[in-house]
């Protein structure tokens, strides 16, 4: 709303902020195209309320598990309560390609710049990246060390695993 004052922007950032599943719809309409599942609410209420968790998901192909993630992400990010986010994958060019979504909506939706100003910084490459709002994000493959990534003085406070198998791996495990 291009009429909406700076007082009112705020207080509907400071509504929304408070219920993650009106957050989401309304920063990413394109991937809030139906209801939050009971399980995905829960999943996300779990990680927001939990400063230190360690948790893995079971859920089946299509349940929106990295998109989820992603705007678990971000709105602890927005909030202030993320500020060094490493993605890993089972290569880096796989982190890369899931790092991407991140970026492009740092780029590209006009919601989160309206109401949090342009993120797009100096240092903006496709597997590292840092915002204007002092949010760092990394993107590394399995085998490499994560050791030494930090932002500043913080060290990741937002560890993603995703995708750290190959076909090749779980063929063996399963023994075919």
């Amino acid at each position: 709303d291009s009429n909406e004052t700076k007082a009112e922007q705020k207080k509907r950032v400071e509504l929304l902020f408070n219920d993650w599943s009106k957050w989401c719809k309304f920063y990413f309409p394109n991937y809030c195209t139906a209801d939050f599942a009971d399980f995905q609410l829960a999943y996300a209420n779990l990680v927001i309320k939990n400063k230190k968790i360690y948790t893995t998901r079971a859920w089946a192909r299509d349940h929106a598990k990295s998109a989820i993630t992603m705007m678990i992400v971000l709105y602890l990010v927005f909030k202030g309560e993320a500020k060094t986010v490493v993605i890993a994958s089972y290569s880096q060019d796989n982190a890369i390609n899931l790092l991407r979504p991140y970026k492009l909506q740092f780029e590209n939706n006009q919601r989160l710049i309206h109401d949090f100003g342009p993120q797009v910084s100096l240092n903006w490459s496709e597997d590292e990246f840092h915002t204007n709002d002092g949010t760092a994000f990394y993107a590394i493959g399995s085998g490499q060390n994560p050791r030494g990534k930090r932002n500043e003085e913080i060290r990741p406070d937002i560890i993603v695993p995703d995708d750290m198998d190959t076909d090749e791996q779980c063929l063996i495990v399963t023994g075919k």
